[in-house]
């Protein structure tokens, strides 16, 4: 298992970079669709989803963190 450093290191500061960069609701809601918590991560308003390398890159970062 890594040592809470290297987690922080490279998965929670580049998770942190993806909400700043494109919103906590995007990348928040996007992570939540990965695991199954929601059918959608379209956000309001307006109605917007990432684009499928988004996804795919928090989703990456979150399994990490398991």
């Amino acid at each position: 298992r890594p040592e809470a450093s290297e987690l922080h290191q490279d998965v929670m500061l580049p998770l942190q970079k993806m909400c700043l960069s494109d919103g906590f609701a995007p990348t928040t809601k996007a992570a939540m669709m990965s695991r199954g918590w929601l059918s959608s991560d379209a956000v309001r308003p307006p109605l917007v989803t990432s684009n499928s390398h988004h996804v795919q890159a928090i989703t990456d970062r979150a399994v990490a963190l398991i």
